[in-house]
């Protein structure tokens, strides 16, 4: 059976990102649009007044945050298989209503996600 050369590259993807957690956020600075275009997406969802959230590869935590704008009442979960990345978006005390998860955004039910 053949496998996917992708798959087996998780843990080399994970290393490289850990590796620029810290300078991640510098690509918002850098790009003006970035965050915007994040926040504009989450708007167009239409979730609703206090709407429960799944962020797949939720990184730095930049796209939690601009949910939280658009939608002031929601919880939201963030999985991300980089634990680099996870503590950056920690740093940013993202609030009560956010749980960040470190794990594989393919299978977030493995890492107790439901």
């Amino acid at each position: 059976m053949q496998t996917d050369p992708l798959l087996d590259r998780k843990g080399d993807i994970s290393a490289e990102f850990n590796g620029i957690a810290k300078r991640y956020d510098l690509l918002s600075i850098y790009d003006p649009s970035f965050l915007k275009s994040i926040r504009t997406s989450a708007e167009r969802m239409k979730l609703g007044d206090k709407p429960r959230v799944l962020d797949l590869c939720c990184g730095t935590g930049q796209s939690i945050r601009m949910t939280q704008d658009a939608y002031p009442g929601a919880t939201i979960v963030g999985i991300d298989r980089s634990p680099g990345m996870l503590d950056v978006a920690r740093s940013k005390n993202l609030g009560d209503d956010v749980t960040l998860v470190e794990g594989d955004a393919q299978d977030p039910a493995a890492s107790g996600i439901e």
